[in-house]
């Protein structure tokens, strides 16, 4: 599913957004005791650290994603509604292995390799997208922001559950 419409994207000012999602991601890992990493998140059903964690599996799941908006393919439609609790118990089990310096490695390479898909997005190809989570179309604008987006939301949701300001 593509749109015929063609959009102009800010390069420079979605990276400056990216970059401040990473400054802040980075910041609030770093910031966290090890008791407050244990501790629940604002208002999810996960610990801080397992809400971090969450975060980075997602950003990590952008070349799948872009792919997805780029071919016009539904992303993320798993019969049944299997996603959502296969998404929570993932993410618990991988918390579990995993330890803060490992996940900061590990977003610090998907944001890397974020950055790359961005900076190789055609102009003519920012307007295209698919259905996705079985609900509405996003575009591959949509897709490059969603990170920050999804950040905002879940760094809110960690400092709240930490007792950190917002």
């Amino acid at each position: 599913m593509t749109t015929a419409n063609t959009k102009t994207v800010d390069r420079a000012a979605l990276r400056a957004e990216w970059a401040a999602m990473r400054a802040d991601f980075l910041a609030l890992a770093d910031a966290l005791s090890d008791a407050q990493w244990r501790q629940p998140s604002g208002s999810t059903d996960w610990t801080n650290g397992e809400l971090l964690t969450h975060f980075v599996i997602a950003l990590g799941l952008l070349p799948g994603q872009l792919a997805a908006a780029r071919s016009g393919k539904p992303f993320g439609s798993m019969l049944g509604g299997i996603l959502h609790p296969f998404s929570y118990w993932l993410t618990r089990f991988t918390a579990l292995a995993q330890r803060r310096a490992a996940l900061k490695t590990r977003f610090e390479r998907d944001y890397a390799a974020g950055l790359r898909l961005i900076d190789g997005v055609r102009d003519d190809e920012w307007s295209q997208g698919a259905p996705f989570f079985g609900g509405e179309v996003w575009d591959v604008e949509t897709v490059c922001r969603r990170p920050v987006v999804h950040w905002q939301e879940h760094g809110t949701q960690v400092r709240q559950g930490a007792g950190l300001r917002p």
